[in-house]
């Protein structure tokens, strides 16, 4: 008779146990030093154990040939609980058998010895459904069982267990499993079984899982159904998931503005798979990774990703600021929470927010602009990260301002006195220790009309730049920048000029500072 995977493959002795050492390590030591205790509390997610432990605890309570705390798996005992034909222990699913009294029954019944071995045992599993007329009911039994008697419990929801059961047991809390150690696991098995799988596709596997690995073993088997080799390509495809090579390669263009190439590969995610929700969910999960690449020394210990996967996502973080990345994960957030499944066309929203990406320039925000400054100041710092869409304009207006600007035809613009100073060389020292204080806010007045009138110092830059100097609350660093240049000046005031002229708006026409 056929059996699954998960079923033929789970763990015989504790050694074989994947992931959870911390706890198999402590029973071993309590059987092997006769402590066990008269019950215990299981608690994780699915698939990481629970269950296994709980019945490995069985086995070796009662085997007569135990193995350095390992049960033997060839005693009568042993043999009998395998096979499941053991009278001294009961599965309980408490999903089904919620009820007080059931749980009464079994109360009933733990009074009466062992038929053939040392110990009753009794394994409660999802114990959290009970009801709390059942938690009351076993209540009395679990404080003060027969000596006989081992009780435990097992849940994926801890928080549902009454503390007055959790004070009566020990508790120990299985982990979810690390994919490295799914992935061995899933080699190792493909080996005894004679399949021929990738070690990357075994990773896409372990990704799926997470944490798991009885759902590990289940996505395996279901690739495995077909008889043939399991590549990346396999269980991409028969799964429905999304290709990861293509997301890393859109964010890669995104990051480069190449716009075109970002929706060519939206487009090619969309026909093959068609959830762009699930598509952009993954897409930051890949920003994450990015990010924890550029935050952390040693980013492997808490990314899960191949060889070849970790150069790609190091080459985005070498090539992407972090406020781009921080850009990047608003906007996909925002595609994510606020798109509605039905009522729109999400494929049309998924293109603007790809467009939204490649192109910060057109989006008016502070994060789109942090962005666009950050880009700016890497390309300064390594001209061979200019973005592949900007680099061509950048150097045509090179060439174009060279044409425009001859030795012949170039004038020179007389500078008016101010005392012993000149206005302009007043105002650069101004944009300059406003630069110095406030180094991301230089942006917006550098190229700014800078005015006095009276007591008041009037700055006229962008809307845009006018709100983020507010909101950060740089004016109040332009004016202790102001009255270090002249101490009659009370305040300062911030004043949009769009739509100005920029004819009107020169600094040859700027009042001089007294």
């Amino acid at each position: 008779m056929y059996q699954a995977l998960y079923r033929k493959w789970r763990p015989q002795i504790f050694d074989d146990v994947v992931g959870q050492e911390h706890i198999t390590s402590v029973l071993q030591y309590q059987i092997e030093q006769n402590r066990v205790s008269h019950a215990y509390l299981f608690c994780g997610s699915r698939g990481t154990g629970k269950t296994t432990c709980a019945k490995l605890l069985a086995k070796a309570v009662n085997c007569t040939n135990l193995q350095n705390g390992n049960p033997c798996n060839e005693c009568e005992s042993c043999v009998s609980i395998n096979n499941g034909t053991s009278l001294d222990v009961a599965e309980l699913d408490a999903a089904s058998n919620n009820r007080v009294d059931d749980i009464r029954q079994l109360c009933d019944e733990v009074i009466y010895p062992p038929a053939n071995s040392k110990k009753r045992v009794y394994i409660v599993d999802e114990v959290h459904m009970l009801t709390l007329q059942a938690f009351n009911a076993l209540l009395k039994t679990l404080e003060e069982p027969p000596e006989h008697a081992v009780f435990i419990l097992a849940t994926t929801e801890f928080q549902k267990v009454p503390p007055t059961i959790v004070s009566r047991c020990q508790r120990f809390d299985f982990s979810r499993i690390r994919k490295q150690k799914i992935v061995d696991r899933l080699m190792t098995i493909c080996s005894a079984e004679g399949i021929n799988i990738d070690r990357d596709a075994a990773f896409v596997i372990a990704n799926l899982s997470d944490g798991a690995m009885r759902d590990a073993l289940s996505l395996l088997e279901s690739c495995a159904s077909k008889g043939a080799d399991i590549t990346t390509e396999y269980v991409i495809n028969l799964l429905g998931l999304t290709n990861r090579e293509q997301l890393l390669e859109l964010l890669y263009s995104a990051s480069r503005q190449n716009t075109s190439r970002a929706l060519a590969l939206l487009e090619e995610l969309y026909n093959k798979n068609g959830d762009l929700t699930t598509c952009f969910s993954e897409l930051l999960d890949i920003c994450r990774d990015v990010l924890v690449i550029q935050n952390v020394s040693s980013p492997s210990t808490y990314i899960n990703a191949s060889d070849d996967e970790m150069a790609r996502l190091r080459e985005i973080a070498e090539s992407t600021p972090r406020e781009t990345l921080n850009y990047y994960v608003n906007v996909i957030q925002h595609f994510i929470s606020e798109t509605p499944s039905f009522g729109m066309n999400k494929k049309a929203a998924a293109e603007i927010t790809v467009i939204k990406m490649t192109s910060p320039s057109s989006v008016e925000s502070v994060e789109a602009l942090t962005s666009r400054i950050a880009m700016l100041e890497r390309a300064l710092e390594n001209p061979n990260l200019i973005p592949q869409a900007s680099a061509k304009s950048v150097t045509e207006k090179k060439d174009a301002s060279a044409k425009e600007e001859s030795p012949e035809k170039k004038e020179t613009k007389p500078q008016r006195p101010v005392g012993n100073k000149d206005v302009f060389e007043q105002v650069n020292q101004f944009v300059r220790l406003f630069g110095e204080k406030s180094p991301m806010n230089k942006f917006f007045v550098q190229d700014a009309t800078v005015r006095k009138e009276g007591c008041v110092l009037k700055i006229y830059t962008s809307s845009i730049g006018a709100s983020t100097i507010k909101v950060s609350g740089a004016d109040k660093i332009a004016l202790e920048v102001a009255k270090q240049l002249d101490p009659s000046i009370e305040s300062v005031e911030l004043l949009s000029d769009d739509g100005i002229p920029k004819k009107n708006t020169k600094n040859q026409d700027l009042e001089e500072f007294e």
